[in-house]
């Protein structure tokens, strides 16, 4: 049986790292991966099974995270907005 990688590559948007299992390498060092097909990345990092599993889970959590916060600073600063104008 063959040891499922996983790969990781720098994004622009939080949480600033996508990852996901590899399913090839490419002769320039790139890797290609599930659920990307036809394209492939330049990794930063390549975990081992559990490792990348349990790293690719908690960059799935800190989006999460981070969508949570975005939305509630957002409404802070609509109500500081709308305040400064007499609507609140």
């Amino acid at each position: 049986m063959q040891q499922k990688l996983y790969a990781f590559w720098d994004y622009d948007l939080c949480p600033y790292m996508l990852g996901g299992v590899v399913t090839m390498f490419t002769l320039s060092g790139k890797v290609r991966v599930e659920g990307y097909d036809g394209m492939a990345f330049k990794p930063i990092a390549i975990l081992p099974e559990k490792a990348g599993h349990d790293a690719l889970q908690i960059l799935r959590e800190i989006r999460y995270a981070y969508d949570n916060a975005e939305k509630a600073l957002k409404k802070v600063y609509s109500k500081k907005a709308r305040k400064l104008v007499g609507l609140e």
